[in-house]
């Protein structure tokens, strides 16, 4: 198992969507955690539109193309882009040191929570994407048990809420860029 979920309209392979992401030079990134404040990483969102995207597991089972997918984050010459920046690059760089990999760019990055304060906007992605796009999407508290964490959640949920997340922040981009 590639241990890699997709959720869009492609019927190609997994080698064949990868080679499209691979050429792509804009793309989101999420990260999903054990928890807000154990921040290891146990999952790597990529939005390729706002109906593709890839979830990379981390932990409990990690993707065999995990080291590929950080070479593409770390790459200056595409544009990432994050909801909450900060948050996921601490993710990412604390994962790339524990994998021994190079630290993912942070000079060539959008974040959409950033363009929406520019906007005047604030909230939570799932209520920006739910007010700016009519798109209902998950937060943590809606898959999370009290007193649990992330790992105690089924890696599929995690997954689906990750890839919605990616879709979301590549259709917020897409919003804010037609602006």
């Amino acid at each position: 198992m590639d241990w890699i979920a997709y959720s869009g309209p492609s019927t190609e392979d997994v080698d064949s969507i990868l080679a499209r992401l691979a050429e792509s030079c804009r793309f989101s990134v999420d990260t999903e955690t054990v928890s807000l404040k154990d921040k290891r990483c146990i999952g790597i969102g990529i939005g390729m539109s706002p109906g593709e995207a890839f979830y990379f597991f981390v932990r409990p089972n990690r993707a065999p193309r995990l080291p590929w997918l950080l070479s593409l984050i770390s790459d200056p010459n595409r544009t990432k882009v994050y909801h909450n920046a900060t948050f996921d690059l601490e993710v990412l760089d604390k994962l790339a040191l524990e994998l021994g990999l190079p630290p993912p760019d942070d000079t060539n990055i959008a974040d959409t929570s950033l363009m929406a304060r520019v906007q005047g906007l604030q909230g939570s992605l799932k209520g920006l994407a739910q007010e700016l796009l009519g798109l209902d999407i998950q937060e943590v508290s809606d898959i999370l048990e009290p007193r649990k964490t992330m790992l105690d959640v089924d890696p599929m949920t995690v997954a689906a809420k990750c890839v919605a997340d990616c879709k979301a922040t590549v259709a917020l981009d897409n919003y804010f860029a037609d602006l």
